[in-house]
């Protein structure tokens, strides 16, 4: 598989003849630097090395369109869903955003989801819960047992029962009637929509012989938010970790499927493609990419 690297109308306010100028010798002049190795990544149909490439502007902000701007408390970290040191959350809204505009490029409607970098699960539940409805199944892996057995809590938040003994355990704490309240417009949520079948598994997103014994049938958007240092850090040695995993996730999706990798250091996309999508949202850099069928050389 390869990636569709090639946004619609180039890089983002910058002229056309400066666009094409930075796509022309940014890309091509860093692939020529780079080392010449096989790669599962191309940019307008060649190939991409795993060096360093030129990473195009991010686009200012993400301006909301398909998450409302609403409270998102009930599913904010240490409301509901279990939280602990070193695993840092992740935005609701956004993570809902993100979700929505992956499903439109990847052109379905029910979708799988899985996150391959799941930490304490919050993405992948916070989803399951927001919009099982466009939901057919959700994967939650991660390299790190410790955070496995927090993603399983967390997973078990969106069925009835695991919000119901989770509303016991709150009020056994004498929680807040706040938080109380949240999981009860949870449990209403949970009840009104269709099931979620939820996945667990201990793997390594940068290695293709971990990825590849997973089940991934239905996966059609995948959500990682890249270790980052401060509260979690990579367990590979590779060079470029991020470029790796995406070249990994992508050996291993069906054509179609959309990638979203958030970081909140850019330094840390170095060696990845130009994405379909790109923009910053606070200290956040995403790249949005659709998996593509190899192209016959």
């Amino acid at each position: 598989m390869v990636l569709r690297a090639l946004r619609p109308g180039g890089l983002w306010g910058l002229p056309g003849a400066a666009r094409r100028w930075l796509e022309r010798s940014g890309v091509e002049r860093a692939g020529r630097r780079a080392a010449a190795q096989p790669s599962d990544v191309r940019h307008r149909g060649r190939r991409v090395p795993p060096g360093p490439v030129h990473v195009a502007p991010d686009r200012p902000g993400v301006r909301f369109e398909y998450a409302p701007d609403e409270s998102y408390q009930d599913v904010g970290g240490g409301q509901v869903l279990h939280s602990a040191p070193g695993f840092p959350g992740f935005p609701a809204r956004l993570a809902l955003e993100l979700f929505e505009r992956a499903r439109v490029l990847a052109g379905t409607g029910r979708v799988g989801l899985w996150d391959p970098m799941c930490g304490a699960g919050g993405i992948v539940a916070t989803l399951a819960l927001l919009r099982r409805d466009a939901l057919t199944r959700v994967l939650a892996s991660d390299v790190s047992d410790r955070a496995l057995e927090l993603a399983v809590k967390n997973l078990r938040l969106t069925t009835p029962e695991g919000l119901a003994q989770r509303r016991g355990q709150l009020r056994a704490q004498s929680a807040v009637t706040g938080r109380l309240e949240s999981v009860d417009r949870l449990l209403e949520k949970v009840r009104r929509g269709p099931p979620v079948p939820a996945d667990l598994a201990r793997a390594d997103a940068t290695d293709p012989a971990d990825v590849a014994r997973l089940d991934l049938a239905g996966i059609g958007v995948v959500i990682a938010d890249l270790p980052y240092g401060t509260q979690a850090d990579w367990s590979s040695e590779a060079p470029t970790p991020a470029a790796r995993t995406l070249r990994t996730l992508a050996g291993a999706l069906g054509a179609g499927a959309v990638i979203v990798l958030s970081t909140v250091n850019r330094e840390d996309l170095r060696g990845c493609p130009p994405a379909l999508r790109s923009f910053k949202h606070g200290r956040r850099h995403l790249r949005m990419y659709r998996v593509e069928e190899p192209t016959a050389r």
